[in-house]
């Protein structure tokens, strides 16, 4: 992992990471599908409240300004981003679990029509939940505010709201690197 990149923010996030034992170092397979050398492990984080706690707190600081009614998160650790900043803004929690088609949607609770709602993810590669979060918001006929990550990877798109940013990168099946090319990767990121 480069330093050089790294915003005086962003590298003190990382040490915080690192400190906590979030990053890990091997070959991996992520649910995206994507291969990469660097992972974080978000339970690594979970389990250290008070560090979990700071990026939550950052996190609620940028989605403030788009004054969300709701903060939703997707099943595993995304519900407790989601409750944690939805704490932080004083506003309801959403769960986005998987229905029987597998797709994300809101089972347990009643949303009013138009309401106003920030999704939020743990660690976001290609944003492909907060995407599928998003489309459950507008089947509900909610309108989504802004989305966000507790961290995002380098991937990441630019419009997602992060409290961190870990500037590594992954890569497409056919793409590894040379480091990458003999080794089995371990499955990560999979609930």
């Amino acid at each position: 992992m480069s330093r050089i990149l790294l915003t005086p923010t962003e590298y003190a996030c990382v040490e915080q990471l690192e400190k906590v034992g979030a990053i890990l170092h091997g070959h991996f397979l992520l649910a995206s599908g994507r291969h990469s050398d660097t992972y974080v492990q978000k339970f690594n984080l979970i389990e250290n409240p008070q560090a979990f706690d700071v990026l939550c707190a950052r996190l609620a600081s940028l989605i403030k300004p788009s004054a969300p009614e709701y903060i939703a998160g997707p099943v595993t650790a995304g519900i407790l981003v989601a409750y944690a900043v939805a704490r932080r803004l004083e506003v309801k929690c959403l769960v986005a679990e998987r229905d029987s088609n597998g797709q994300f949607a809101f089972l347990r609770q009643g949303v009013p029509m138009g309401a106003k709602v920030a999704v939020v993810d743990d660690v976001v590669t290609t944003g492909e939940s907060l995407v599928k979060v998003t489309d459950a918001v507008r089947f509900i006929a909610g309108e989504t505010v802004c989305t966000g990550a507790l961290i995002a990877r380098a991937e990441c798109p630019d419009h997602v709201l992060r409290a961190c940013t870990v500037p590594v990168k992954s890569y497409a099946p056919d793409e590894l690197p040379a480091h990458l090319q003999n080794s089995t990767p371990v499955r990560m990121g999979f609930s």
